[in-house]
């Protein structure tokens, strides 16, 4: 938690005055939402964005679920 927050401090509040609780609301759904849930990138998808995982994950497939053949009849 203590991560999160001095990363949030350092990129989206350094050296900025809100004028009310509002803004500092948006402020911080901002940061969440837009930055760092899609573009941050954890150790657990190998370093590389939640965006490019997917990305990643679909591509080889055309956009098929990996865990079911296009062909209904290999299907179980």
């Amino acid at each position: 938690m203590e991560s999160f927050i001095g990363r949030y401090k350092t990129a989206a509040v350094r050296d900025h005055v809100f004028a009310n609780e509002a803004q500092v609301r948006a402020n911080v759904f901002n940061y969440i939402e837009v930055f760092y849930n899609r573009y941050r990138k954890p150790a657990s998808l190998g370093y590389i964005s939640p965006m490019q995982a997917e990305a990643k994950s679909f591509a080889p497939h055309g956009g098929q679920c990996k865990t079911r053949s296009p062909n209904p009849q290999l299907n179980p």
